[in-house]
């Protein structure tokens, strides 16, 4: 008969995140509980007050309930394509671009590219939701999320275009 000596699990359960999208219910639920917080809904200037609000109020109700809030444990999720070189971004990202944008307006619960907007490219560098050129650009990004947000634990990417989006752009991993 085996015996297993590795204490209890509770201990080292994951912290999953909980989502706050603009709201502050998300952060205060996470505050509350000692969880980690995602956040998302865009990381243009007035989105990213709205993140490092929220991540203030998850503080406060982590404090009010003597529960960690560990700035390592908050995410902050964005859109990013990088490419040797600005032109080659664009064109990687050209043939899925608009069936991201349908996705998000017509089956998720957000649009992330409003509806009626004719380029979707121009609008999502011109309001600063997401970065598309190369590795320069990206770093100038991050700092720039960095600064707005008043600092995170991780930055997740969520991909602009798909695998068969990307094997058409000639991108193979």
């Amino acid at each position: 008969m085996h015996t297993c000596s590795c204490g209890p699990i509770h201990n080292r359960a994951p912290k999953w995140p909980l989502p706050a999208p603009g709201h502050h219910r998300g952060a205060l639920a996470a505050g509350k509980h000692g969880l980690g917080m995602l956040s998302i809904g865009g990381t243009n200037d007035d989105a990213l007050a709205k993140h490092a609000e929220n991540w203030r109020m998850c503080e406060e109700a982590a404090t009010r309930t003597a529960r960690p809030c560990i700035a390592r444990n908050w995410r902050l999720v964005t859109m990013m394509h990088i490419a040797e070189t600005r032109e080659k971004a664009r064109e990687n990202v050209q043939f899925g671009l608009e069936n991201f944008a349908q996705y998000f307006r017509d089956i998720a619960t957000f649009p992330i590219i409003p509806a009626g907007i004719d380029d979707p490219y121009e609008w999502l560098m011109e309001t600063k939701n997401a970065i598309i050129g190369t590795p320069d650009d990206a770093i100038e990004y991050i700092e720039t999320l960095l600064e707005g947000s008043g600092g995170f634990g991780s930055l997740m990417q969520l991909p602009i275009t798909g695998r068969t989006s990307m094997r058409r752009s000639g991108i193979t991993n």
